[in-house]
């Protein structure tokens, strides 16, 4: 959730110092104030380091007014002793730039918490100040400088104050709810911040441009890449194997065992045999055959009583000729077709089978 207007009590006031330059393109609305920003670590870390230094002869440049006077609530620092009285800003740097290298700074690894801090800051709301033109003109101007910040994607990097403290002016997200009157006011000793904010730079820099390089990685030859949806694995109770939790096996669901799809077999007219159906006595006679009427395309035909025997693939034999099998002939004539031969008595049996067993009265073979 973004931060709202302080509604408890201030707890300081403070000036807030901007160089001309600055401070004409702020309040001018003018895209320019963008131009001289710092957009590289270095130039960050550079701007920092030279506001510690002490100015020449002990005073403000001539160029550098107040912007606005703006309050301090109960979460700005005390120690090693408080705010600046009049923070001053030393330069502008772009948003990619100040949370590349300040990502970590609400409590990640690093230590990050403990480098980078922050608190409140705002304006008396125009409707509180009101036909005073110059409480009205301090709110405005302020609010011009958040706008700015916000519409350009900058922060304001204050000056190291006595305390070696570097600060950033950080717009909020959204102008709603009187967004344009108050801030967040980022702040770290600047001895712990510039080797700090370089690590993390460096750091999240690689890990964006390992991302931009992902998304712009060519589509693979014959169009466009395949989406794959992500693997959401069912209930486990689901899936467990049979008896793996020490739940009884042969149960599905969640009370033991590997669960089973529910078999839905297809329509019977679909897959069922030809010629079965059901005995009209019910379920417990079981199926029955019936052949075709016209009795001319069956696998099976049994043999007809009489006339032709049709198309069957199958037929009995009528006559002993015809037969695979043929008995020894009873009145001991050769049995000289039949693919089979029984072992016989006598000589007339042991000439024409395709197999003979061994004869224990003559040792012959087949």
């Amino acid at each position: 959730m973004p931060p709202r207007y302080p509604t408890d009590a201030p707890a300081a006031k403070h000036d807030l110092l901007c160089p001309r330059p600055i401070l004409d393109a702020v309040l001018s609305s003018s895209s320019s104030s963008a131009s001289g920003a710092a957009d590289t670590i270095d130039a960050l870390t550079s701007a920092v380091v030279r506001s510690s230094l002490p100015l020449p002869g002990g005073k403000l440049p001539a160029d550098v007014s107040r912007l606005a006077s703006l309050y301090t609530y109960g979460d700005a620092p005390r120690r090693p002793r408080p705010l600046s009285g009049a923070p001053r800003v030393c330069r502008l740097v772009t948003r990619d730039v100040l949370d590349a290298a300040t990502e970590d700074g609400g409590g990640g690894g690093g230590g990050g918490e403990d480098v980078l801090r922050s608190c409140r800051i705002a304006v008396k709301l125009p409707r509180h100040c009101g036909d005073d033109p110059a409480r009205l003109k301090n709110a405005e101007s302020f609010g011009r400088l958040v706008r700015s910040l916000r519409s350009g994607r900058l922060a304001a990097v204050l000056a190291v104050d006595s305390a070696g403290r570097c600060g950033f002016v950080v717009p909020t997200a959204d102008g709603g709810d009187d967004g344009d009157y108050h801030a967040t006011l980022k702040y770290a000793d600047f001895k712990r911040f510039v080797p700090w904010a370089r690590e993390n730079h460096a750091r999240n820099s690689k890990r964006r441009r390992e991302q931009q390089q992902r998304q712009l990685q060519p589509p693979p030859p014959g169009g466009r890449r395949s989406w794959t949806p992500p693997y959401t694995p069912p209930p486990e109770d689901e899936c467990g194997p049979s008896g793996w939790d020490g739940r009884p096996a042969g149960r599905a669901g969640p009370d033991g065992g590997s669960w089973t799809p529910r078999y839905t077999p297809p329509p019977e007219e679909e897959c069922g045999p030809r010629g079965w159906e059901e005995e009209p006595g019910g379920e417990e006679d079981g199926p029955v055959y019936r052949p075709d009427d016209d009795g001319g395309d069956g696998l099976f035909m049994p043999p007809a009583a009489s006339g032709d025997d049709g198309g069957g693939l199958f037929r009995p034999p009528k006559t002993e000729e015809e037969g695979l099998f043929k008995p020894p002939p009873s009145d001991g004539g050769a049995a000289s077709d039949g693919l089979f031969v029984p072992p016989g008595g006598g000589d007339a049996f042991g000439a024409a089978g395709l197999w003979q067993p061994d004869s224990a009265a003559d040792g012959g073979g087949g």
